[in-house]
């Protein structure tokens, strides 16, 4: 499977604490501050992903 991209990542964790903070239930809150968190971790793989292909990219080319 394809890494999701950055922009991606940082769009589904917007979406997630945007939900948390239109819920009135803790525990809604807490499982979209939560799925916020492991978005932007997957956002920060993705950038180191993104960059080290890059780098390779360029090396491959002189």
């Amino acid at each position: 499977m394809d890494q999701p991209s950055v922009e991606f990542c940082k769009a589904q964790a917007a979406s997630h604490l945007a939900r948390a903070n239109d819920s009135d239930l803790p525990n809604v809150r807490a499982i979209c501050l939560t799925a916020a968190q492991s978005w932007m971790r997957e956002a920060e793989s993705a950038r180191r992903i993104s960059e080290r292909r890059a780098r390779a990219a360029s090396a491959d080319v002189g």
